[in-house]
């Protein structure tokens, strides 16, 4: 972008809400309230108000939001450089009063990200407290050429005496440790690349999935009710979702979340089907169900774990059958002593009709056999490398059939795997969905969701994006269009869906 500085349009989205990191001068004032969103335009219109109004420079000097002086820290931000950067993000206390971070702490609503990834309103920062001569916060505005070398900036300058529009050469005249990064609850960041299906918590997570999928209310008639703290019985669950045609829904083992009794009222759901024994989900929440209206409530579950994957994978038989349908003949095996491979297949399993079975790592259960039979099964993919599956297992699971193994490095790996595998023979990485491949519940209700629109779930881990993750998203970033992120930014982190933006283009 040439010539002088100019505020670019941004999209919007939704954000969930993070906590402020504690700084030492909480003490003094109060601890950080939450962090609020704000879009880019905001964060340069802030800015430019102090910029045209010259507010003279002070490290011990406050502003308010019009750029007038005041009397001390509970009315304005400090009119130092970090104290600039914090009014244009306009951070504040618990209580509402302005909260003015120094260079050096400033990084805790901070993510750092590359020169490739500045956009207007990120801040370009060297703390106070590592070494250097003085450390120094400044506002990027906008590129000043094409080639990156030089930027405009708003910035509360001590060699100017105020707040002021600068042209910068990158990243700050040849000084060292100045680095690029971004407000962690900038609005507009993701929207374009991600749609966040996410809520407070792991149960409200599961009903944005199923409002993703069952957007009309009275939309779905049955539901699929599992565990929320124990995956084992639940990993069978999406393919008997799309068996009948509804979503996968979370719940405390104890008692039934209000969230996910409004969501079956507004699906019009008569029939839960409860996957697991009353250990998994008590009878307590079956009775809740009775309650909350649900004419029918169902319970599916065996003598462990196997024994439960066999009776979904019958059940979704018989619901198909109900329908006119059935399955191809294909099964995926995966291990009943882990998740992650078996979530990665769960949205082709919903999408094909067909089976997840569980398997210990050495030996195959006889219900998981008995069921293979069952179900009429000719093919056998095996999900997960051999320390996951045997081949001894996998021979005996395979037998008279066709057998394949879709197994990577890692349970990352071996998801992208499958998302190959699932789009080779019909799905589409149209809308792909990405989750935390460290803990199961949201990609559980994320793999059924995926199912639905017939689009694969990667996994990654929640923190920062799988190198071999970003690089099947960059791979796929024209046919992905829009990824689906599943949970919120605690499992899956802001830099996690900066990483897939990035990949996608952004």
């Amino acid at each position: 972008m040439e010539g002088g500085p100019r505020t670019v349009k941004p999209r919007r989205h939704r954000v969930a809400v993070c906590a402020l990191a504690l700084i030492a001068l909480a003490a003094l004032l109060g601890a950080p309230g939450n962090a609020s969103a704000i879009t880019r335009d905001a964060v340069l219109d802030r800015g430019k108000v102090w910029v045209d109004r010259f507010v003279p420079y002070s490290n011990s000097g406050w502003a308010n939001e019009a750029g007038d002086i005041v009397a001390n820290s509970s009315l304005g931000w400090r009119r130092d450089c970090s104290g600039f950067a914090s009014y244009c993000l306009n951070l504040r206390y618990a209580n509402g009063t302005p909260l003015s971070y120094h260079s050096g702490t400033i990084d805790a609503v901070l993510t750092p990200i590359t020169k490739e990834q500045l956009r207007p309103g990120d801040i370009i920062n060297r703390p106070n407290d590592a070494g250097y001569a003085y450390g120094h916060s400044i506002v990027f505005v906008n590129w000043a050429n094409e080639e990156h070398t030089e930027y405009w900036s708003y910035e509360q300058s001590s060699s100017r005496g105020g707040t002021c529009t600068r042209l910068v050469v990158y990243p700050f005249w040849g000084e060292p440790g100045f680095a690029p990064y971004r407000y962690n609850r900038i609005e507009e960041d993701y929207e374009p690349w991600c749609e966040p299906i996410e809520g407070a918590n792991r149960y409200e997570t599961a009903v944005a999935a199923s409002r993703a999928s069952f957007p009309e209310t009275g939309s779905a008639d049955t539901a699929i009710v599992c565990s929320g703290l124990t995956w084992p019985d639940a990993l069978g669950g999406a393919g008997l979702a799309g068996a009948v045609d509804g979503p996968v829904l979370l719940t405390d083992p104890r008692e039934l979340p209000g969230c996910v009794a409004e969501e079956l009222a507004r699906l019009g759901v008569t029939r839960a089907v409860i996957v697991g024994g009353e250990r998994a989900v008590s009878s307590r929440v079956a009775s809740a169900l009775a309650e909350a209206g649900v004419a029918q409530v169902d319970r599916i579950g065996g003598a462990d774990r196997y024994e439960t994957a066999a009776r979904v994978a019958e059940a979704a038989a018989f619901e198909l059958m109900a329908r006119g349908e059935s399955s191809d003949g294909t099964a995926y095996l995966a291990s009943g002593e882990n998740f992650p491979d078996a979530l990665a297949a769960s949205p082709a399993a919903r999408f094909f009709g067909r089976p997840v079975l569980l398997t210990r790592a050495s030996a195959l259960p006889s219900a998981t056999a008995d069921a293979l039979e069952s179900l009429s099964t000719t093919r056998v993919l095996v999900l997960g490398a051999a320390g996951a599956v045997s081949s001894h297992v996998a021979s005996a699971a395979g037998e008279g059939r066709v057998m394949g193994r879709l197994a990577g490095l890692d349970r990352y790996a071996t998801s992208i795997i499958v998302a190959r595998h699932a789009t080779a023979e019909g799905m589409s990485w149209a809308g792909l969905g990405v989750a935390a491949g460290g803990s199961y519940c949201d990609a559980l209700a994320g793999g059924s969701a995926q199912g639905k629109i017939g689009s694969p779930l990667l996994l990654t881990p929640g923190t920062a994006l799988a190198g071999v993750t970003a690089r099947e998203i960059t791979a796929h970033a024209e046919e992905i269009g829009r990824a689906h992120c599943y949970g919120g930014p605690k499992t899956l982190t802001t830099g996690v869906r900066l990483g897939i933006a990035t990949c996608l283009g952004m």
